[in-house]
């Protein structure tokens, strides 16, 4: 059978699917070593989901501060060139150059790392 396209044959695809699948039990129907398996995955899934959401909380908190250092360093740069472009310019043409070229780094739009 080819892969399916239009929704139709998606529903068609899915029904099959479930038609294939044994029929569940009810919980009055199971025994208790198949409850007693139910519920050890029902617990292992709700341990993993509890790691997942320390997981994720535990990145984005690292990624705010790296963003909030990386928004510090272009501060301390851009008052670096501020400061360099208070400089004399008749002796420092290639610090105000430099500091011209700091100003353009950091305001261009770059494309985000992968």
């Amino acid at each position: 059978m080819s892969e399916p396209v239009a929704p139709i044959d998606w529903a068609r695809h899915y029904a099959a699917r479930r038609e294939q699948q044994p029929a569940r039990k009810l919980l009055d129907q199971m025994s208790d070593a198949e409850l007693a398996h139910l519920y050890g995955e029902r617990d292992l899934a709700v341990s993993l989901l509890a790691r997942v959401r320390e997981t994720s909380a535990r990145l984005i908190n690292e990624a705010n501060a790296r963003a909030e250092q990386a928004e510090a360093a272009i501060e301390r740069v851009q008052e670096t060139a501020a400061c360099w472009e208070q400089m004399p310019s008749d002796r420092h043409v290639y610090i105000h150059e430099a500091a011209r070229t700091l100003r353009a780094a950091l305001t261009e739009p770059k494309e985000p790392r992968p």
